[in-house]
């Protein structure tokens, strides 16, 4: 549901049905990963980063949710700064 909402442009309805599937199964880093993606087509950096941060955190061998963090720190030129925050805070 969540991948067809964002596909349609639908973004705040796929929030709402990835967070759903997520309060579901919270250690599902491909749902992290989804909204971290969602999140960033929102335009809702920091929290983007925080969801891809977690999606690698539970999966590391999945590269995607670096992918898509790279694409968010270019995107919008969020900066080393707030991404050494955001590790540390998690480490």
């Amino acid at each position: 549901m969540a991948g067809c909402n964002a596909a349609q442009g639908n973004y705040d309805e796929a929030e709402k049905a990835i967070r759903q599937a997520l309060l579901i199964n919270p250690d599902y880093s491909v749902g992290h990963n989804i909204l971290g993606t969602i999140l960033l087509f929102q335009r809702k950096e920091i929290a983007a980063l925080v969801e891809l941060l977690q999606a690698h955190t539970l999966d590391p061998e999945d590269s995607d949710s670096l992918v898509v963090w790279g694409k968010c720190t270019r995107y919008r030129r969020i900066g080393k700064g707030t991404i050494l925050f955001l590790t540390r805070q998690n480490a």
